[in-house]
């Protein structure tokens, strides 16, 4: 990976910011190209687009935000200005938005421009994924076995695994896919299609690769078992469709090329094959796995073998998780001596953050890892926090989704009893 292409002075010219311009700039084109084509001033789109993407740019780095609002609190300028943590779909709502109100203000179409910008979209996110991947921006995929692995040895924002251990490059899956899409629209976008039918297919299209995609890389699971993302992209996928149901013409000549077809599908088709979040049940051997702890020790769960483990499931980032860890702490405390082991995997992207907050709120149980999330996908969770009780044999004897019961701030007699009779008494 290459994150940094040089320097010059002061100055460092990277390869994720050259990227993103080349996006910007080439999807500009096509998009000035096809105003151009349907009779508009091209010079005007050009000035329109600069806006659009600057606000695009704010949006991106503001839902990027959302994931770490305490670095907003301690700084919010330096947090809006700093040259890491964009998110796309953030882009897409707040260059949209501002879109929308300089169109009236310009005098253009909307609906026009939202059809000639729909092919440039799909060609700046390809461009944009391939910086993603040059610069290891940190999303890629789950680890993996596959041939064509990668390991971001060189990541900008560092390389969370061990050396050897390779990960999907879930950044060229993503170009691949958009690129595809692109491929599509602008081969359609000189067929006669109900008007906003460009737009709309661009929604389901890249919306399916995105839903699709989602489901390897490492994002962290926020209700359901899918993500923030996914969770936009199916809303982009259902407007899509409901607008093409509605336009039925649309509908018709629009999804039913052989093209549109075979990107939808394998967008689709990406979540049955991906997706591992099946759950376990009572009775079954909990999977092992291996994690490191803040300090760089490494634990395995079938290390714990012949205590009963309470194994949680949490983030920093999520509010619910932080207000049991009392309740946690508490059980942890008054069992050990009987032979329970409480351990928190803290699901966190970025190590720093867990190692923060324990400095802040030290716990008497221990911590582990797991910033890419797999032990929840090898548990089926659909969120955060979500606990395991684990006998003595490693079988799963109970599952709690969201906060464990508590009465009146403290664990809930039911638990503790269910903790009781799988230590014995």
């Amino acid at each position: 990976m290459h994150p940094v292409l040089f320097t010059l002075g002061p100055f460092t010219v990277y390869s994720f910011g050259v990227m993103m311009a080349a996006g910007f700039y080439f999807g500009s084109m096509a998009a000035v190209s096809e105003f151009r084509r349907r009779g508009g001033d091209g010079d005007k789109m050009w000035n329109y687009l600069v806006w659009v993407f600057l606000a695009g740019l704010l949006g991106s780095r503001l839902l990027s935000l959302t994931n770490d609002l305490s670095a907003l609190a301690r700084n919010p300028l330096q947090a809006l200005l700093s040259g890491a943590g964009f998110v796309w779909y953030g882009g897409l709502i707040g260059g949209a938005a501002v879109a929308w109100l300089l169109a009236k203000r310009n005098r253009f179409d909307f609906t026009t421009v939202l059809e000639c910008c729909a092919p440039a979209l799909a060609l700046g996110q390809a461009l944009g994924r391939v910086g993603c991947h040059v610069a290891g921006d940190g999303d890629w995929g789950k680890v993996t076995t596959v041939p064509w692995g990668v390991a971001y040895e060189k990541a900008i924002i560092g390389w969370p695994h061990a050396p050897g251990v390779l990960v999907h490059p879930t950044p060229l899956y993503e170009f691949a896919g958009y690129l595809a899409v692109f491929g599509v629209l602008w081969g359609l976008r000189r067929r006669d299609l109900p008007r906003g039918t460009m737009f709309a297919l661009y929604c389901v299209l890249a919306g399916s690769v995105r839903f699709g995609v989602e489901f390897l890389r490492v994002n962290p699971l926020v209700g359901l078992g899918l993500t923030q993302a996914q969770f936009i992209a199916a809303a982009m996928v259902t407007g899509g469709l409901a607008w093409l149901f509605w336009r039925r013409g649309a509908l018709l000549r629009g999804l039913a090329t052989p093209a549109a077809v075979v990107v939808l599908a394998l967008g689709l088709l990406a979540v049955p094959a991906c997706n591992s979040r099946t759950g376990l049940s009572r009775g079954q051997k909990a999977p092992d796995f291996m994690l490191s702890r803040p300090d760089g020790a490494v634990r395995k769960l079938s290390g714990y073998r012949g205590s009963t483990v309470l194994l949680n499931l949490w983030a920093t980032w999520c509010p619910p998780c932080i207000e049991e860890m009392p309740l946690l702490n508490e059980l942890a405390v008054d069992y050990k001596d009987r032979g329970l082991r409480v351990v928190g995997l803290a699901g966190d992207d970025d190590p720093a953050r867990v190692k923060e907050f324990l400095e802040r709120s030290p716990l008497d149980f221990e911590i582990l890892l797991d910033p890419d999330g797999q032990v929840g996908t090898l548990y089926g969770i659909t969120g955060y926090p979500e606990t395991f009780l684990i006998d003595r044999e490693g079988r799963v004897q109970g599952k709690y989704i969201g906060p464990l019961p508590a009465e009146g701030g403290r664990p809930s007699a039911e638990l503790r009893k269910r903790i009781e009779t799988l230590l014995g008494g």
